[in-house]
């Protein structure tokens, strides 16, 4: 695998893609405005796109939270995420299918038992935790 920084933005807005025939990750300038952790997410999302020869998002956000939490802990690994993903309501849905993931595994696993989440949440980056929304108000 190796990196190719790009000097152009994609067409899409992402801040990275792969070439899952290579490995070859792409770096947009957008993605050096990111936190290292946030960039930490966005390379672990990309690698996961490789690893799994696969396009869909979820899987790749798995797998790069799998890596990450191993890594780095969960919290921080949510707030990575939090800040690789843009704020949009399709990346709040990625975020909630994440956690509910996550948290099915750690009980699974760990024997903890954090409750899966529906509705309006967001992952509140200061406390690391995630809380209740309505309309993107949070309490």
């Amino acid at each position: 695998m190796r990196i190719q920084r790009m000097d152009s933005e994609f067409l899409d807005g992402s801040p990275a893609r792969v070439s899952r025939a290579d490995g070859t990750v792409q770096l947009a300038p957008s993605y050096y405005r990111h936190t290292e952790d946030g960039q930490r997410f966005i390379l672990a999302h990309e690698f996961g796109h490789y690893a799994l020869d696969t396009s869909d998002q979820h899987m790749a956000d798995l797998w790069a939270a799998g890596y990450l939490m191993r890594r780095i802990g969960l919290k921080r690994t949510f707030r990575a995420m939090n800040n690789a993903l843009k704020d949009s309501e399709a990346n709040d849905r990625r975020r909630i299918a994440l956690f509910n993931a996550l948290a099915e595994y750690d009980n699974k696993t760990n024997g903890n038992n954090m409750n899966t989440i529906s509705g309006d949440w967001i992952f509140n980056t200061d406390t690391g935790e995630m809380q209740t929304c309505e309309n993107r108000q949070c309490k």
